[in-house]
């Protein structure tokens, strides 16, 4: 498990008081405050039986909206940069701070409809071959919306897509972005939206995040909601 350091001071003595974290959560934030401030509350609202922080990237720092998260929620870590470096450096920034055994990446337009966080941290750690995992999406109406990809990088489905074909044309009888399997299923890719990982499985690069060529599985689970922008 993870270990965040807090160091506090009694007369002349140093205490070190250990706080475990399970879950770090990550968000980049680009002008969208709001979202991750009704996204922090549903996590409040939602997660139990589990420990976790949360890390917000302020890109391009806007200092209104680093004083409305540390006013609301003064336990989050706030880490702010000036220039905007995207989504894949922003979370760079946040991994370097992360204490937790496992690294969500949450957008900023989803919200949790369960107990979301816990439930995908103990599929990781009863699946200790697993590098990632992600819970099926859903619009603001309710509808299911991508949450995953079958499909690995080939010149076939490069081709489909520069032509412009429906890949489901020739794909097999299986959802092709969201799981309707009733059990965790093995997929390509997890949507960016909502994606954990082993923290000390990552490697950094300078404009995205790799995992060392773990398994992907995507739970069936009524997990997020995802906000039109």
């Amino acid at each position: 498990m993870g270990y965040d350091y807090e160091k506090t001071r009694k007369s002349d003595e140093q205490i070190f008081v250990i706080r475990m974290v399970d879950v770090s959560v990550i968000y980049v934030n680009y002008r969208t405050i709001q979202l991750i401030l009704d996204s922090v509350k549903s996590i409040k609202e939602r997660t139990l039986g589990i420990s976790y922080e949360i890390i917000v990237v302020d890109n391009a720092c806007d200092e209104e909206s680093f004083r409305l998260i540390k006013d609301r929620y003064p336990e989050i870590i706030c880490i702010q940069s000036v220039d905007n470096l995207g989504f894949g450096k922003g979370n760079n920034l946040g991994i370097e701070q992360a204490q937790g055994d496992f690294v969500l990446f949450l957008n900023p337009d989803t919200v949790l409809r369960n107990n979301a966080i816990d439930i995908l941290c103990r599929f990781m750690k009863d699946n200790p071959s697993v590098g990632g995992c992600g819970g099926n999406l859903y619009d603001e109406e309710g509808n299911a919306t991508t949450s995953f990809s079958r499909k690995y990088p080939s010149f076939l489905w490069e081709l489909l897509g520069i032509l412009y074909i429906p890949s489901l044309c020739i794909s097999s009888r299986r959802s092709l972005f969201f799981n309707y399997e009733g059990k965790p299923i093995k997929v390509a890719s997890v949507i960016g939206a909502d994606l954990m990982v082993r923290r000390g499985r990552l490697f950094l690069r300078s404009e995205i995040l790799c995992l060392k060529g773990q398994r992907i599985f995507l739970c069936q689970l009524n997990n997020f909601m995802v906000y039109k922008l």
